[in-house]
C-alpha cells in the first residue's frame, strides 16, 4: 500500500496538487477495497486474514489508472464497484477453467477491465 502510493504520487513527476490527489485517491481506494471485502465476507459468514489483504489490492488496482484525474468520490466508488466484481468472479472462478493459483489474472486483470467499462 505504502510502495503503491509512492508509485501513484510519484507519477505526477512533481510535488503539487496532482501528486496529492493521487495519494488522496490511492488511499482512499485501498481502504474502500479493504472495507468492501470485509464486509462482504462478514455478510458471507467467514471473515479472512487473505480478505483483508485481497480487498486494498483490489482498489488499488481499480484506481491506478485514474487517481490523478477524478475527485477522491468518484476513487471511492470505482474500487467499491471494481471490488465487489472480483470479489463474485473469485467466488466463480472454480467455473472458469484456468489456472491461477494466486488470483492474480482475475485480481489485476478483471480490476482493470471493470475500470475500463465504467469510464
Amino acid at each position: 500500500w505504502v510502495g503503491w502510493s509512492g508509485f501513484n504520487g510519484g507519477s505526477s513527476n512533481g510535488a503539487d496538487g496532482l501528486a496529492a490527489l493521487a495519494l488522496i485517491n490511492t488511499n482512499a481506494a485501498a481502504a474502500t477495497g479493504l472495507v468492501t471485502w470485509v464486509v462482504i465476507d462478514a455478510i458471507r459468514g467467514h471473515v479472512s486474514i487473505s480478505g483483508a489483504c485481497i480487498g486494498p489490492i483490489v482498489g488499488l488496482v481499480a484506481v491506478t489508472p485514474a487517481c490523478g484525474f477524478v475527485q477522491p468520490g468518484w476513487a471511492l466508488l470505482i474500487s467499491f464497484i471494481t471490488t465487489v466484481v472480483v470479489y463474485f468472479l473469485l467466488l466463480n472462478k472454480h467455473r472458469m477453467f484456468f489456472d491461477d493459483a494466486l488470483d492474480v489474472a482475475l485480481v489485476h486483470g478483471c480490476g482493470i477491465m471493470n475500470f475500463d467499462i465504467l469510464f
